[in-house]
């Protein structure tokens, strides 16, 4: 396993070495710069993504911040166009703001962290021809998951990706996506078990005591997600 701290160091060194490349360059070239632990989470979601490709129910991820996992799930779904589904993004792109008891002390020094430029996230989209596969949800995900529910009464789904690190979303998002969880699909956690996030250590802790048609597993090879739950009926 690479020392994080020293890799870290090491990779701002490399970083001053890349200015004069133009940047295309090393999009294109991602696999040459792209960091190991990077790598095999996107790894990891694309073997799962392939799993999916069987089951009925579309994709959804819950805080996206940049829109990086979403707009890969979209992609991969543009590459294999026989694959009829869509991906949803739940994100109110303005960072972590609304905390409650059960998220600790811990989560006070993330206030206003991870806020996305939806903005950016739709050139992209555009860029890349996306705009068929991937709905952007924008909102609080506690107003915008129960108003899309009402609005979307059968939609199912076969993969969903959890990041947005706090108490109360996690809890709705089970809520109202664990009973549309098709069986065989399955939902992922970001930051389970993380010291920092243990509002969402709680939820889905919750949660699976009282859901016993959910199957827990702890992901090989990749730090994020840290946890999968998968419905098994």
């Amino acid at each position: 396993m690479i020392n994080k701290d020293k890799y870290l160091i090491n990779r701002e060194k490399f970083k001053k070495k890349l200015k004069k490349k133009k940047f295309f360059e090393i999009v294109d070239h991602w696999a040459l710069y792209v960091g190991i632990k990077n790598l095999a989470k996107f790894l990891f979601l694309f073997d799962e993504i392939k799993k999916t490709f069987n089951l009925e129910g579309d994709i959804a991820e819950l805080g996206s911040w940049k829109g990086t996992n979403v707009v890969f799930f979209a992609k991969i779904l543009k590459i294999y166009s026989k694959i009829k589904k869509r991906v949803y993004c739940f994100d109110s792109f303005d960072g972590i703001k609304t905390f409650v008891e059960q998220d600790g002390i811990h989560i006070n020094k993330y206030f206003g962290t991870y806020k996305g430029d939806l903005n950016e996230l739709n050139k992209v989209i555009k860029l890349y021809n996306l705009e068929g596969v991937l709905k952007i949800q924008k909102g609080l995900i506690q107003k915008t998951v129960p108003s899309f529910f009402k609005k979307n009464p059968k939609k199912l789904f076969s993969l969903v990706y959890y990041d947005a690190d706090l108490y109360e979303p996690a809890k709705v998002m089970l809520d109202y996506f664990s009973s549309r969880m098709v069986k065989n699909g399955v939902i992922m956690f970001d930051e389970w078990n993380k010291k920092d996030f243990q509002g969402e250590t709680m939820a889905v802790n919750e949660f699976l005591k009282k859901n016993k048609n959910f199957k827990k597993i702890i992901p090989k090879n990749t730090d994020q997600p840290s946890l999968v739950i998968k419905r098994i009926f």
